[in-house]
């Protein structure tokens, strides 16, 4: 397995000045004709090697001269030709078949569809070219096909089109913009089309198009309406307007990743484009809002300035992913969208950085290219911009961005150079900071507080620490920007040091960069701890009583945090802070808390010992043995609701009463309170245990469940009622809350077992698809008769609209119930599951993959292994598309958290994996998850 290092980057020996490029498509083969004209940058060289996998090479021309074949070297992964002059022009004659393509890269079929996907080394499947991201130019393309195929698209402005003789077509396409040929586009196919029309501020009109199935084009009234909010969003937040006369997006059925932000023709998955309320969940309307932003700001954070390498991958994507973050916030709000952010970051980036398989923002080394694109580089990347605005503030980083773009604007650069222009632009100096982008792992960060009384002095201690990860076993201490703010016990916040100035705080820590540091404000108030080193010492005087501390608000920095706090201050910022993430948080960690105490009785009583790591710390688990830890409550905590006899575990009453409170507390938003009331998932409380047993684990979360849904069945019955068949008209984010908190309720109602009747109903009544597949997931978890009669109307239905179909494999694959892994296997072999389609695919494989108490069970004597059964899944997709295969073989990544029967499991179904022939992709990490089981 062939290795490449960030450290061997050399420039281009070649430049492209433009390409030209015919495509001939018929039904058995496509014809690809270029003309490539070349700037030898390197004197030295004569040889210029272009890239190509799996091409039938039928001529070359050399500046008008055909070679003869001594004068060019065809080779697995390309073709050197020979004898090149300084300047020239190169035209070549392929033959290619995206009949039999099923890789979902280069040129496919999907469907009736044509269409190309060359991000990140898909267009060396096109045509022999310089398929690297640091070789720009612009381009011209003439689409050939038959009249059947009405569209034929590609990047830029069309300037031609006409019909040629024997029933076919023809369309001319230019880019002015010079780009890389992973932004290259083409579709071809019978589609319909929704159009619109933006204009822009400077008053240039943008004729704007989504082309889908005929029949579909009606769910795409909502994508067309993300895509205009985008794009005047981004003129106002950034100055940044469209510099095209068109822009297109086009849905696919068979697309392996969420969307491609192709030149002006972006293809999306159809699960991102197409919604309407009978077929699309509230969480689709959202995911749609968010990616079609996401693609369209790469106009200028990705496409006008590109990456210089895939190893600078973060660079486009963890800044593209940062801005349609702010921009889903400015419209839904930024308090939930941080919240759900975050959610996401710690169930998928944390534990890929606990895993085999962590790695940088700017990794060092790789195997294959499209192993880069991981949570790591979209979401870790994305929260190394988040501190830099942090720090500087949004004025200060729109001074930055301003610089960037100007700066670099046409060129492929670096996440140094993007780094340098937000520093620069604000006089900073982030040597240190950079640091995120080279070290690998999540960092951690220990709190402890010292309150003397008699003296009026709080004292925080902080020290932070990033596990070893593989490759990287020593750790500097990175630059952590923490947003903090102290409550008085009555509620209000209040500034330690009144004799302070008013952009200080005036508390000043030893230790720090330099020989102190002081909590500054930054340009829009919030105060700011820059801890630059292992161990810092914050001591604040004045203080007549104890001090509340709200620390790294808005997860102002992707930390986790180890913090022997009372119970008390938490359920005091759970109901009080107004940070609305931080108040999530100390939510969490209360149920967290809980469900430890559960781990900690259900394996002592029932099968073998969990250990539990850090849901807290030790100390934290020794109160919760000693004593009850919630002796001493502030006095706004309602009274509890009474347990029932059905609660199988009494739960501490004043967690409960917060839960009821916030329930029924129609002063906050509906959003908000679904969150607020949510446990945190098992995949990121998994993350916590050195050695996790999943029938442990699954009995404890569903007593936690069971308990939480028994005492609060009352109050959960009237929230349902009352906002049942409310707003179901409406898809914005108020109505999107009150529902979120209804099916909240219905979730708990069915682990009550008080709501297999109102989910039956719900399931059988209602016109909108977010309820029905809440009400499904109820009745499948709970009930056995009413499930599956459930499952059968569903699938009869649906079974012909593969999108809503892939709602019917999920629900499955995600049950928590000792038949999930029988029900896949029978679901993995039905007729109706498509294996060559990357959407369901994911919904089944890769949701049941995710399942950790299901995925990781032990298999009963004779009985299938779930090991076994995904590794010849895995085996069997990277035949067809190894892209889909390496994202499955993810689910392997937990394993060495299992027990040493599970991990001797995992080594021999990785083993015998290993032992076929695969494709880099998939063989990159499974090696890696094999060689940490097999302790080397």
């Amino acid at each position: 397995m062939a290795i490449f290092h960030l450290k061997d980057y050399k420039p281009p020996g070649f430049l492209i000045e433009s390409t030209t490029l015919r495509f001939d498509l018929h039904e058995s083969e496509t014809f690809v004709r270029s003309k490539i004209r070349f700037h030898r940058q390197d004197s030295s060289l004569s040889i210029l090697h272009l890239d190509g996998v799996e091409l039938e090479a039928l001529e070359f021309r050399l500046n008008g001269r055909s070679l003869a074949t001594g004068e060019y070297e065809l080779r697995e992964e390309g073709v050197r030709i020979h004898g090149v002059p300084e300047f020239f022009e190169l035209e070549s004659l392929i033959r290619i078949h995206p009949e039999q393509n099923t890789t979902c890269e280069g040129l496919y079929r999907s469907g009736p569809l044509f269409l190309t996907q060359c991000e990140a080394q898909g267009f060396r499947r096109l045509c022999y070219y310089l398929d690297r991201p640091d070789v720009m130019a612009p381009f011209e393309v003439t689409i050939e096909a038959d009249r059947d195929y009405p569209v034929l698209l590609s990047n830029g402005d069309c300037l031609a089109k006409g019909n040629l003789a024997n029933g076919r077509h023809e369309v001319t396409w230019k880019d002015p913009h010079k780009k890389p040929s992973y932004l290259f586009a083409l579709v071809a196919g019978n589609l319909g089309v929704l159009e619109d029309r933006f204009e822009t501020r400077a008053g240039r009109p943008v004729s704007l198009r989504v082309y889908a199935e005929k029949s579909q084009i009606p769910r795409c009234r909502f994508a067309m309406e993300s895509l205009k909010k985008a794009m005047r969003w981004d003129e106002d937040r950034y100055g940044l307007e469209y510099d095209l006369s068109n822009y297109m997006i086009v849905a696919a059925n068979d697309f392996n990743a969420a969307a491609m932000e192709n030149k002006s023709l972006n293809i999306f998955n159809t699960r991102l484009i197409l919604a309407d309320p009978a077929t699309a969940t509230d969480a689709n309307y959202e995911a749609i809002d968010s990616v079609v932003a996401h693609e369209y700001f790469h106009n200028w954070t990705g496409n006008r300035i590109t990456l210089r390498d895939w190893f600078h991958l973060s660079l486009k994507e963890g800044l593209t992913v940062f801005r349609d973050q702010e921009f889903s916030g400015d419209m839904i709000s930024q308090g939930l969208v941080r919240i759900d952010t975050v959610t996401d970051l710690r169930e998928n980036q944390f534990a890929e950085d606990k895993g085999p398989n962590a790695h940088p923002v700017l990794p060092e080394s790789g195997a294959s290219v499209d192993n880069f694109f991981t949570a790591t580089i979209y979401e870790k990347g994305a929260e190394v911009i988040r501190m830099m605005q942090t720090m500087v503030g949004r004025p200060g980083f729109r001074r930055g961005m301003d610089l960037y773009i100007q700066r670099h604007d046409g060129q492929a650069v670096t996440i140094g150079d993007f780094a340098d222009a937000i520093a620069e632009a604000n006089g900073e100096d982030w040597r240190q900071f950079k640091l995120w982008y080279s070290q690998a792992g999540t960092p951690r960060l220990r709190v402890e507080e010292e309150f003397r009384e008699d003296e009026g002095i709080y004292v925080l201690h902080l020290t932070q620490s990033c596990p070893a990860t593989p490759g990287q076993k020593e750790k500097k201490p990175l630059h952590l920007p923490l947003a903090l703010a102290f409550f008085a016990p009555q509620g209000q916040e209040i500034e330690p040091l009144s004799s302070a100035p008013n952009d200080q705080v005036g508390a000043y820590a030893t230790g720090g960069f330099g020989t102190s540091a002081e909590i500054v404000r930054n340009s829009e108030g919030a105060r700011l701890f820059h801890l630059r080193t292992r161990t810092a010492r914050l001591q604040f005087t004045n203080c007549h009583t104890r001090p509340i501390l709200s620390l790294n608000r808005g997860f102002s920095a992707p930390i986790e945090v180890d913090w022997d706090r009372s119970s008390e201050d938490l359920l005091f910022l759970y109901l009080h802070e107004t940070d609305a993430f931080n108040r999530w948080d100390a939510g969490q960690v209360l149920m967290a808390r809980e469900i430890q105490r559960l781990l900690q009785q259900v394996g002592a009583f029932g099968t073998s010992a969990t250990q539990v790591g850090a849901f807290g710390t030790s100390a934290v688990a020794d109160e919760v043995k000693a004593r009850d830890p919630w002796a001493a409550l502030p006095k706004s905590v309602p009274p509890a609701p009474p347990q029932t006899p059905r609660a199988v575990f009494s739960l501490n009453p004043s967690l409960l009463a917060a839960f009821q409170k916030i329930l029924l507390d129609e002063n906050e938003h509906a959003g908000l309170r679904s969150r607020l009331l949510a446990p945190p998932s098992i995949s990121y409380l998994a993350q916590s245990l050195e050695l996790f047993d999943p029938e442990v684990f699954e009995r404890s979360y569903h007593m936690f469940l069971r308990s939480y849904g028994c005492s609060l069945a009352s109050a959960c019955r009237r929230v349902y009622d009352h906002l049942h068949g409310r707003f179901d008209d409406r898809t914005d984010p108020e109505a999107r809350g009150f529902r979120g908190l209804k099916n909240w309720a219905l979730h708990l109602l069915g682990w009550a077992g008080e709501g297999i009747e109102i989910a039956r109903r719900q399931c059988e009544t209602t016109r909108l698809m977010t309820d029905r597949e809440e009400a499904l997931a109820v009745l499948a978890q709970h009930a056995e008769a009413e499930g599956q009669k459930a499952l059968r109307d569903f699938f009869s239905e649906w079974k012909h609209e593969s999108l809503v179909l892939n709602k019917y494999w999920t629900v499955q694959a995600a049950l928590r119930r000792p038949d999930t892994f029988a029900r896949v296997i029978s679901l993995s072999e039905d007729p109706h599951f498509p294996m060559r389609n990357p959407n369901a695919v994911y919904s089944l494989l890769g949701v049941f993959g995710d399942n950790l108490t299901q995925f990781h069970r032990e298999p009963a004597a004779g009985s299938p292994d779930p090991y076994s059964f995904m590794s010849e899944k895995i085996l069997a997709l990277d035949r067809l598309n190894p892209q889909v295969a390496a994202r499955l073989s993810s689910c392997f990544d937990f394993c060495p958290r299992q027990n040493p029967s599970s991990r001797a499991r995992a080594r021999q179904a990785l083993g015998r994996t290993l032992n076929e022939k695969l494709s880099a992709n998939v063989r990159e990490l499974l090696a890696r998850t094999l060689k940490v089981l097999e302790g080397r």
